[in-house]
């Protein structure tokens, strides 16, 4: 039995993830006969993929011979669906035609599966066999060479690398007969689609030397979306486009947001065909950079939505508070974007009343800390903020604290008590905009800026700012 969803699927997809496409006319309905030898007055659920996750779709319960059916007046969308069963036991299938009958037994709910009425299902089972067959055979080479690894023998260890290239190889000759004889079932569309194009060899110069050694990356990324059809959403009710999208995010794509920005919009490009996989798209890139811990990844954030959101390309499925929250948090966090110049701040003042504008302190590195003496974590994190101080302070470092507490005693009193011998200011008048321009909604808040006022760090921790001094000022 089965008791992981997606077993099934994950042997069938091996290494990569691609697609599937259409299923019957609309409006025959459906008609599924389940029989599961073993099983009697008993519930069982009739699941479907969107994304990487399932959902419920119908409840039926085996009768006392362990028959149930799923019926329904209108079609069911093609995908790959699971039967859920007691003890969250379970086993996947393909619905593309909407009438067909599956029999198996408690014994093997997949070897023993026998499948009426629907060739793609057939084609799929056939296919999953043939792997967990071929799998028990590769797990027996593989122990082989693990022993041959403890010995010089590299006649034998040639011999049993062959076999595993076979094995691979009778797995794709079975894909490619799939989609030589049927060319427009369901499988064949998803083995297209998990199909990597086809990678020609390096250019080479008039001496044989590579000319770009990084070729064959940039023609897979570029080409990397060639077999998935864009025009219909049937991806999405299998687990296979959430995982090629995030393979594509996160290792076809450098982890800088100059390089996610090009990535994301050259896939939204394509996605724009069929609105449901824009909107699936969209979503789970911008879901995935605004809340990465990764420092900087907010700038993804900030392009995809005044690129999409706030132009109206997402208005079929954003309401207007939803809108006016994505557009209010861009105004937030874009002034201090890596890389940007820190905006300016003039009405800030010493203990002694005098004014200290930020772009009147000269150092080679200056830290901006917003803190608040009543914060139970400032008064955790600020002396070991400290410490990082003292310990830079004579290679170009300087401090630029701004309390966002409004009791000036208070103030005056914690920064002598702890010896803040840095440049502590404060607007108890409120005329400064530094909650607004540093989106100040927690504290301590460190920012590091360059000689030019540049942010290259922000909301970092002691660990992180020592760690980047240490680089900056070795």
């Amino acid at each position: 039995m089965y008791k992981k969803i997606g077993t099934l699927i994950a042997a069938l997809l091996l290494v990569h993830v691609g697609l599937a496409k259409v299923g019957d006319k609309e409006g025959s309905g459906h008609n599924i006969t389940i029989t599961v030898r073993g099983y009697s007055d008993t519930v069982c659920y009739l699941a479907g993929y969107f994304g990487k996750k399932q959902y419920y779709k119908d409840t039926s319960a085996f009768n006392s011979r362990g028959v149930c059916e799923f019926k329904g007046d209108d079609p069911l969308p093609p995908g790959i669906y699971s039967i859920i069963l007691p003890g969250n036991t379970y086993f996947e299938f393909i619905i593309n035609e909407q009438e067909f009958q599956l029999s198996t037994d408690t014994g093997n709910l997949v070897a023993n599966m026998e499948v009426k009425n629907s060739l793609e299902n057939k084609l799929f089972y056939e296919h999953f066999n043939l792997v967990a067959s071929l799998q028990k055979d590769a797990a027996g080479y593989k122990k082989a060479l693990d022993r041959l690894s403890e010995k010089d023998d590299k006649d034998s260890t040639k011999i049993i690398r062959k076999k595993l290239r076979e094995v691979n190889s009778q797995v794709e000759d079975y894909k490619l007969g799939i989609m030589k004889n049927y060319p427009e079932s369901f499988l064949s569309h998803l083995f297209k689609a998990m199909k990597d194009p086809e990678i020609p060899k390096p250019p080479k110069d008039e001496n044989g030397k590579v000319i770009d050694s990084l070729f064959q990356y940039k023609y897979l990324k570029r080409h990397f979306w060639d077999n998935v059809d864009f025009s219909t959403d049937n991806i999405l009710r299998t687990p296979i486009y959430h995982g090629r999208l995030m393979r594509f995010m996160e290792k076809m794509t450098a982890q800088i947001p100059d390089s996610i920005n090009a990535s994301a919009d050259a896939l939204l490009a394509l996605a724009v065909q069929n609105d449901e996989i824009f909107k699936y798209t969209l979503s789970k890139i911008i879901y995935k950079y605004e809340t990465s811990k990764i420092m900087g990844m907010d700038a993804v954030f900030v392009h995809l939505a005044e690129k999409y959101y706030m132009t109206g390309m997402a208005d079929s499925w954003v309401d207007s508070v939803q809108l006016f929250k994505i557009s209010d948090r861009v105004r937030s966090i874009k002034p201090t974007l890596i890389g940007k110049q820190a905006p300016p701040l003039y009405n800030l003042k010493d203990r002694n009343g005098k004014l200290m504008p930020l772009y009147s302190i000269d150092a080679d590195y200056l830290m901006m800390v917003f803190w608040d003496p009543d914060c139970g974590h400032c008064k955790k994190e600020m002396p070991k903020i400290k410490a990082v101080y003292d310990k830079f302070k004579g290679k170009g470092l300087k401090v630029y604290a701004i309390c966002t507490e409004l009791e000036r005693d208070k103030w005056i009193a914690y920064m002598e008590k702890h010896e803040y011998d840095w440049i502590n200011v404060a607007d108890f008048e409120l005329r400064s905009p530094f909650r607004e321009f540093y989106d100040i909604d927690s504290t301590p808040k460190i920012f590091l800026l360059d000689k030019d006022k540049k942010i290259i760090a922000k909301k970092i921790g002691h660990e992180q700012l020592e760690k980047i001094l240490q680089r900056k000022l070795k």
